[in-house]
């Protein structure tokens, strides 16, 4: 059962997925990028590519704080399942956190092995290669959950 404040809040949301400008997205240049894309595929795309430049300049929970709510209009108005795109973001900020040039897990172990970090970088480009495969697999799933 839902409360009232619920059912407000859930039409809103939905007139403002049916109305989407990304002019008025409070100056957002990412959410014009999504203007012409009318696949949801091809939006997703775009938006894990700019969760994927986000997250190897910028930590985890700030990027998804920030970048999240700039582009939800346009995710709701593409019909995109909200906890697809959670796991999408989970291993975008996975693969930002070990590669260059933030890679802050990646300099935590060079630290921790005392080493430098270019040779650990080389060591953990093929962890991240399988983590972008996985992203891409969990992208094009179809299932009860990401329909």
């Amino acid at each position: 059962m839902t409360s009232g404040t619920q059912s407000a809040n859930r039409s809103v949301g939905q007139h403002r997925a049916r109305h989407f400008d990304p002019r008025r997205c409070h100056g957002s240049r990412l959410a014009t990028l999504l203007h012409g894309v009318s696949s949801p595929i091809v939006g997703m795309l775009v938006i894990n590519l700019i969760f994927l430049i986000v997250h190897t300049v910028m930590e985890a929970a700030p990027s998804i704080v920030v970048v999240t709510p700039i582009l939800l209009p346009a995710i709701t108005a593409l019909h995109i399942n909200p906890i697809q795109l959670g796991v999408l973001i989970v291993l975008n900020s996975g693969v930002g956190m070990i590669l260059p040039p933030m890679g802050i897990l990646t300099y935590l172990t060079a630290s921790i092995a005392k080493v430098r970090a270019g040779p650990v970088f080389r060591t953990v480009l093929p962890y991240a290669a399988a983590l972008i495969f996985v992203l891409l697999l969990v992208l094009f799933a179809r299932g009860p959950y990401f329909t």
